[in-house]
């Protein structure tokens, strides 16, 4: 492990849900603001939004079950609603029962998991304030899955995993960045070292479940999307292979919520391309007065 991710997780902690070691960062005094990665990487993806927004927020970062620091079971049937109940259950160890949320990629899809539940009769559980989205689908007719989540969810999975290593790794992960803002080999390889931990390279397979979940829950989260009467906006980079000006156009089409922007020349991954931009946006958003009230 290199000294960066050694530091990184030095300043962490864990808790456990049902035996399971879950690892977060908390830092910063404020609102509460959760941060939710996608695959296949970790908290590690807010490194560059964390000094800014720790001003003003606090701001939380887990790794979900299966990725970076967090245990990574083997045999486990991983879900988008177990990992929304471990971003729950650690709102409440923490003490917190409001907070805004901050989502990207299939981290989107548990953060409309979370803003389904908060008009759901039961136990009283912590209530999202506003959902600031990044890169996700949001809707399931705009998924658009890239050939290797299509491969590893298949029959050839298993196989698949097998055969997975740094180098396809780094040729997977380079492709869906903007062609100027390319990770160098050294980050590639940090992010690799956090796939590899507690082997979570063997379990590729497993944990593109999102795809499968959404099958079965995609109609409830886009109405979640929706219907939810909380702030929401979308931010996605222009040149996203997944998520980029075609998809944006599609769905400020049919999404209720318009508050949906562009950041040309991005990619994938607005906060690690364009950090400042993310910060000056989302804070923009997290300082207009229906936001703050959660209204």
């Amino acid at each position: 492990m290199n000294s960066a991710l050694e530091q990184w997780k030095k300043q962490g902690h864990f808790f456990d849900f049902n035996g399971q070691q879950i690892f977060y960062r908390d830092e910063g005094k404020g609102i509460p603001l959760i941060c939710i990665h996608g695959f296949p990487t970790s908290s590690w993806d807010w490194r560059y939004l964390i000094p800014e927004l720790q001003k003003n927020y606090r701001v939380i970062t887990p790794d979900m079950l299966g990725f970076g620091f967090s245990d990574k079971p083997q045999k486990h049937q991983y879900s988008i609603t177990e990992q929304a109940d471990i971003h729950e259950a650690l709102l409440l160890l923490l003490g917190i029962h409001e907070y805004h949320i901050l989502a990207h990629d299939f981290g989107t899809i548990v953060a409309q998991e979370l803003l389904s539940r908060a008009t759901s009769s039961g136990p009283i559980k912590p209530k999202p304030l506003s959902l600031f989205a990044m890169s996700g689908s949001i809707f399931p007719e705009l998924s658009k899955p890239r050939l290797i989540q299509k491969l590893l969810i298949s029959n050839m999975g298993v196989l698949i995993t097998k055969l997975f290593n740094e180098k396809k790794f780094a040729k997977s992960f380079n492709r869906v960045f903007s062609e100027q803002k390319k990770p160098d080999s050294n980050t590639v390889n940090t992010y690799w070292q956090l796939l590899c931990t507690h082997q979570g390279n063997k379990i590729l397979h497993k944990l593109n479940f999102f795809l499968k979940d959404r099958k079965v829950h995609g109609k409830r989260w886009s109405e979640a999307w929706q219907s939810s009467t909380l702030p929401v906006c979308y931010l996605s980079g222009s040149e996203d292979p997944m998520y980029g000006e075609d998809t944006l156009i599609r769905l400020k089409a049919i999404s209720h919520k318009k508050d949906i922007t562009s950041l040309a020349g991005v990619g994938h991954f607005p906060h690690i391309e364009e950090p400042e931009a993310v910060v000056r946006h989302l804070v923009d958003f997290l300082s207009q007065p229906t936001t703050k009230q959660g209204v």
